[in-house]
């Protein structure tokens, strides 16, 4: 018997009691459309960090913050450095950086640049021609880092003139025609003092940008306009209250390996007092969260295959059962025990290959329903992410697996019925 007659007869064989057959490959059908939208989350969650960390730029950018220190240990409390500022808000201290962290910082090899990160808020914003007032988050441009852009052009953070790339979407809001039509228009931002006194500044709108990774909600603007908002947040204040950073953001020479990137990051994180961070670093760790996520939910399909190779066992072991003539049959005709034992097997790798595949296909129509759902919902405003993504080679291993789980399963029902003596089982009632 050639192996595509043993395939025919042994898909006709499942068809015999099909009730059985169905049961069984529900049981498949369950675990593989439950690992499947798990694996398809994981692709679409990664694939689109992967694309941003492609498309943000900035390798040749670290994030350094001050390394905190609990104010308690094991040993008893921790002494007070008068060297380390701080700066408390809700109860909470944090510690920062200083135009001194600034100085040393640069003086650490391959470093040709230090910024301070600055945190401006901004009471209204409106249209410098009139209209309404909106409220609008703003963040710091970073050198190097490459903005999504719909029009126009990203903030120079050379320029010493107020630039601003707003948000695609916000320029109706603020009363343009379209995103292209605000690229050259101005806004009039405005900053409250920290007693309360209300000071404006005018930005230029030199483009418009997709909502991302790198913009995090907020307009991106350049470092003078940056500056300038900060300065009124904090006028009147000491310089020792005013010249403190949560973070600073550290340019490292172009055209470095990522060795040497990371020799530089843990050059500045042996200085003892610093915790820096490549861009790869950050993003990085959004990537292990949502890998241990889903090998929890892995864990969950992982346990409905397991319950479905019970069933694979069973389905075969009853059909060994039911056969017993037949196989005797088959083997007093001259079918070798080693035919038999594949064709029990390729019976059970033929209940995983349904069930595997009919579970692909139905988490595919699910997750294109989902996706649909999310991209005018939740996900809205982050215009290229796709939550479930179902790359080839992740739907070819999960149908591979679960029929090589579902042939493994079948190993001991089709080894009983290749070792049947042909004599004992045609005289099997």
């Amino acid at each position: 018997m050639k192996f595509w007659d043993i395939l025919l007869t042994a898909n006709a064989n499942l068809a015999r009691n099909k009730v059985r057959t169905i049961l069984t490959i529900i049981a498949v059908f369950i675990g593989a459309f439950t690992i499947t939208l798990t694996a398809a989350v994981n692709a679409g969650v990664n694939g689109y960090i992967n694309k941003e960390l492609g498309t943000i730029g900035g390798k040749n950018l670290l994030v350094v913050q001050a390394r905190g220190d609990s104010a308690v240990t094991t040993s008893g409390p921790k002494k007070y450095d008068p060297n380390q500022s701080k700066t408390s808000g809700l109860g909470v201290s944090l510690s920062t950086l200083t135009d001194k962290d600034v100085t040393k910082l640069k003086t650490v090899k391959n470093v040709i640049g230090v910024y301070p990160q600055y945190i401006g808020t901004l009471t209204w914003a409106q249209n410098s021609a009139g209209g309404d007032k909106y409220q609008l988050a703003v963040n710091q441009m970073e050198n190097g880092v490459n903005v999504d852009l719909v029009a126009g052009k990203a903030p120079d953070n050379t320029a010493s003139d107020n630039q601003i790339d707003l948000i695609t979407g916000y320029a109706k809001s603020f009363g343009f025609k379209s995103d292209a039509d605000a690229v050259g228009k101005t806004l009039t931002l405005a900053a409250t003092t920290p007693l309360g006194q209300i000071q404006t500044v005018t930005a230029k709108i030199v483009g418009v940008q997709n909502d991302s990774i790198v913009s995090s909600g907020g307009s991106m603007i350049n470092n003078a306009l940056m500056q300038k908002i900060y300065d009124i947040n904090t006028a009147g204040e000491p310089d020792s209250v005013r010249n403190q950073y949560l973070a600073v953001t550290v340019e490292v020479k172009h055209g470095l390996t990522d060795t040497q990137l990371n020799n530089v990051r843990d050059s500045i994180n042996k200085l003892g007092s610093y915790s820096a961070q490549t861009v790869s670093d950050e993003l990085g760790t959004v990537s292990t969260i949502i890998n241990a996520i889903t090998i929890a939910l892995i864990g969950f399909g992982a346990i409905a295959l397991v319950a479905a190779s019970f069933g694979v066992i069973n389905t075969l072991f009853m059909a060994v059962q039911e056969r017993t003539k037949e196989i005797g049959l088959m083997k007093a005709m001259g079918m070798s025990g080693k035919r038999v034992f594949l064709l029990f097997s390729v019976e059970a790798i033929l209940l995983g290959f349904w069930g595997s595949v009919i579970g692909v296909v139905a988490a595919f129509f699910a997750g294109q329903g989902i996706n649909h759902v999310a991209n005018a919902t939740f996900l809205k405003d982050l215009k290229g992410f796709t939550l479930l993504e179902f790359p080839p080679a992740y739907v070819g291993a999960i149908i591979i697996v679960i029929m090589l789980i579902a042939y493994l399963a079948g190993t001991l029902p089709a080894r009983r019925a290749s070792r049947q003596n042909p004599i004992d089982a045609l005289r099997y009632e």
